[in-house]
């Protein structure tokens, strides 16, 4: 697949998933995390994960960004990283 598509697929599954977030998130009064996060995880971004290692990290990020939290707290730190 040449460069242009891969780009073109991504953003598109990036859209995807932006838009089911939006949805679930307009849409439901309590957030169903754990159906966002397999819509998003192993059905959009499924067909892009190589092996299981992928797949793991993919799990990971997914839960650290897919969580009440995150959309509850303002300034919700994704990371902490203490220098």
């Amino acid at each position: 697949m040449r460069y242009t598509n891969r780009r073109l697929l991504y953003l598109l599954t990036l859209q995807v998933s932006e838009n089911l977030l939006s949805l679930y998130l307009d849409e439901y009064d309590e957030t169903p995390w754990e159906a966002l996060k397999f819509l998003v995880a192993a059905i959009n971004y499924g067909g892009h994960v190589t092996d299981d290692w992928d797949r793991r990290l993919l799990n990971t990020y997914i839960t650290d960004y897919f969580n009440e939290e995150a959309v509850a707290q303002p300034f919700y730190k994704y990371v902490c990283l203490s220098l």
